[in-house]
């Protein structure tokens, strides 16, 4: 991403039982230095928490 400086995602999928399974997300992540002199790590991380959010919805909807 070129706004960020690092950016790291892991994702586990662990089984739950009975055909499913729990989905957790790890990111991490720092700003480029002119988005971070403006102050916008937690606008950033409000966005990227909904992004995941959003996905984890569509997976569930897509597989129970």
């Amino acid at each position: 991403m070129l706004s960020m400086r690092r950016w790291e995602h892991e994702r586990s999928v662990e089984p739950a039982g009975e055909g499913a399974c729990d989905v957790t997300d790890r990111v991490a992540f720092r700003l480029r230095a002119p988005l971070a002199a403006l102050g916008m790590s937690r606008p950033v991380a409000a966005m990227i928490g909904r992004l995941f959010a959003h996905r984890h919805r569509r997976l569930t909807r897509s597989f129970g």
